[in-house]
């Protein structure tokens, strides 16, 4: 299936015919050939929790999108969201975030987005907050992050 022109007014059709699911872990290479294809250098661990997104109504089914939870000690982390390049400013993106929102609440999981996408991610839910209120072990992969250069914020997903 092609993805709909910018033009296109069948956006809500696409969102409607999207299946947003739990990765098998036997698809693991499958999602590694996705974030790479997409230019992204993310693997796809055993340990993480792995959502992706597909068309329903194309036999074939790809992979069109795809995020991770990892497990930061106690902490969860949204790590490498990603949706296929053809398929980008659609939607899809925001569409899988409020699929997937209660257990992002109830993980009370928290992201690094560049600066640049913090409405993005307001408006899946998350709030943007400061180092100090997140765990030692988030505060120094933030760091990470943040020492070599990328501009990013911390954001907790909303629980109420």
């Amino acid at each position: 299936m092609q993805p709909p022109d910018d033009n296109d007014n069948n956006m809500l059709y696409s969102l409607n015919n999207l299946s947003v699911e739990v990765a098998d872990p036997a698809i693991l290479p499958l999602i590694k050939r996705f974030f790479q294809h997409n230019g992204m250098r993310a693997q796809a661990a055993k340990s993480d929790r792995i959502f992706i997104a597909r068309l329903l109504s194309d036999n074939n089914r790809p992979v069109i999108a795809a995020l991770r939870l990892c497990k930061i000690g106690e902490d969860w982390l949204l790590r490498s969201m990603c949706v296929e390049k053809s398929y980008q400013r659609q939607g899809i993106g925001l569409h899988m975030l409020q699929q997937i929102n209660k257990e992002l609440k109830e993980k009370n999981c928290v992201c690094f987005p560049y600066s640049h996408l913090q409405s993005f991610y307001q408006q899946a839910g998350f709030q943007l907050i400061d180092s100090t209120q997140v765990s030692a072990d988030i505060q120094q992969r933030f760091r990470q992050y943040n020492d070599s250069g990328r501009d990013i914020i911390i954001m907790q997903m909303a629980t109420q």
